[in-house]
């Protein structure tokens, strides 16, 4: 009787600590940024240490506006004066920072500009963005009804990707979160419906998804995100348990500690993995409590931005100013031009030289200020420097590439697509991708700002997430994507790197 009880007390004991409670884990990862940031409390945290738009903050105080009641008017005053100093020509990324905006409960006054583009002939994302603006009351040049057909027209076997051919879950959720505040009506249920049914079947044995032709963390929180958003209990629903696994077991298979969270299964801990479980974990307790979408923001008391914040001069790393401050040589040569051609135009006017002179200088000094804006020079003091390797073992090639890019305005993106292009450096014993990508960076003087010592953030001011959810850095060794840090692969005579910018987390890469 006495094991039979004791039995008993041990299986009601596993069950309860098997149960998820998203709340808990929630809270893991809050107190784990709390810490890692050497902050007090979360207010502190929001206040002192979040810097956008570089370290994924945008996202945590989206989930914080959904999970507590917090000041966000010192990060509503930070990304201000990020906007105000930054030119930021990408619509999704507009989207993105308005919607920032409107969870940090400022109003509509303070990002009216990053919402007047035309979305016509736009991409995927750039619909879903605008539906999730619209969702919070936000009126941009299309209205809610047409951005939706907009978005229906571009679903593809049941789901949706950000290029032509077969879906892509990350995106399809994504689209799924968008839509879901709009699933009574009769179109968007059918569609809906069909991409659930396309969930469903692509759905892994182990409850999880692939992206990029791997299990990873960041696809399985996309779909708890989605389903949660309309109501769909992941842990219940029996479309979405396969062999007894739900995607939100899943979704915590990839815990590497309590509050951490791994980008591949059984990997190091990952900040965008971290920062998108916890986006699925409070969507999935708002589902539970009855408290509606993610990204459908609370009603809240509003704020006034802390526009006192100075935005710190940028630099890199390893300390390097960005080379947004290389190209003030346009301006200082602008005006060395001007002066210039005032003082030889005041000198044939004293001389009384005729009109035609005049004319000709004027001409002259146009033509060599246009000239001046059309090129980017590099300083002679650092492109080119060798960097001295007092014991090497060895040569590895490197190209950076951003090529599917071309086309985007910006002043980051060369012509050709290439910021570096098979550049040999002579390496030693021990050093990683990342220490040569630094080398580069130094030698070649492009921007290089990385986080927490191993992660890639942006290159040549082409940072992840600026051309949509899934876009960003990504390194290959001979060909084959890394399957560990750049701080942690050892490079070995011969090697060849590619840094390669992706839409698409890898899919959309040109050959």
């Amino acid at each position: 009787m006495t094991f039979a009880m004791l039995f008993l007390i041990a299986m009601v004991i596993s069950v309860c600590a098997t149960e998820t409670d998203a709340n808990d884990l929630a809270d893991e990862i809050l107190s784990g940024k709390v810490s890692e940031t050497g902050s007090k409390d979360i207010q502190e945290w929001i206040d002192n240490k979040m810097t956008p738009p570089s370290d994924g903050s945008e996202w945590y105080v989206m989930c914080l506006h959904q999970y507590g009641s917090y000041d966000y008017s010192k990060f509503a005053g930070k990304i201000i004066s990020y906007l105000k100093t930054n030119s930021v020509s990408n619509v999704v990324s507009k989207q993105k920072f308005a919607l920032t905006l409107l969870a940090c409960n400022v109003s509509s006054d303070y990002y009216l500009d990053l919402i007047q583009d035309s979305l016509d002939n736009q991409g995927v994302m750039t619909y879903i963005y605008a539906l999730h603006l619209c969702n919070n009351g936000i009126k941009l040049s299309m209205t809610d009804d047409e951005i939706i057909s907009k978005l229906l027209s571009l679903q593809n076997k049941k789901g949706w990707s950000v290029t032509t051919g077969d879906p892509d879950v990350d995106v399809t959720a994504m689209a799924i979160t968008a839509l879901s505040v709009h699933y009574s009506e009769e179109k968007v249920k059918k569609a809906v419906d069909d991409s659930l049914e396309y969930l469903s079947v692509v759905q892994l044995s182990t409850g999880s998804y692939e992206g990029f032709s791997e299990e990873n963390c960041e696809t399985v929180a996309q779909v708890v995100i989605a389903l949660s958003s309309l109501g769909i209990n992941c842990e219940e629903d029996e479309r979405f348990i396969k062999n007894g696994n739900s995607p939100l077991d899943a979704l915590i298979s990839f815990q590497t500690n309590p509050g951490s969270y791994s980008h591949s299964v059984k990997g190091e801990t990952n900040s965008s993995a971290t920062n998108q479980a916890l986006q699925a974990l409070v969507s999935y307790y708002r589902m539970e409590n009855g408290q509606g979408q993610l990204f459908v923001f609370d009603k809240q008391s509003s704020v006034e931005p802390d526009l006192s914040v100075i935005k710190e001069t940028e630099t890199t790393d390893s300390g390097k100013t960005s080379n947004k401050g290389i190209q003030s040589y346009k301006i200082i040569a602008t005006v060395v031009i001007v002066i210039l051609a005032a003082g030889v135009c005041i000198v044939l006017l004293i001389k009384k030289s005729p009109k035609k002179n005049l004319i000709f200088v004027i001409i002259v000094a146009a033509v060599l200020i246009v000239a001046v804006f059309l090129t980017n020079i590099s300083l002679p003091s650092d492109r080119g420097k060798d960097i001295v390797k007092e014991n090497p073992i060895g040569t590895i090639t490197m190209t950076i590439e951003c090529r599917v890019l071309i086309g985007e305005k910006s002043d980051y993106i060369p012509s050709d697509g290439y910021i570096l292009k098979g550049e040999d450096f002579k390496i030693e014993e021990g050093d990683t991708a990342l220490q040569v990508l630094r080398e580069a960076s130094s030698k070649y003087n492009f921007q290089l700002e990385v986080k927490n010592g191993y992660y890639v953030l942006g290159i040549n001011n082409l940072y992840e997430k600026e051309y949509g959810d899934l876009s960003g850095w990504m390194y290959y060794i001979n060909g084959v994507s890394a399957s560990v840090g750049a701080n942690e692969y050892v490079l070995k005579d011969g090697d060849v790197i590619e840094w390669r910018y992706t839409r698409n987390i890898g899919k959309d890469l040109i050959d």
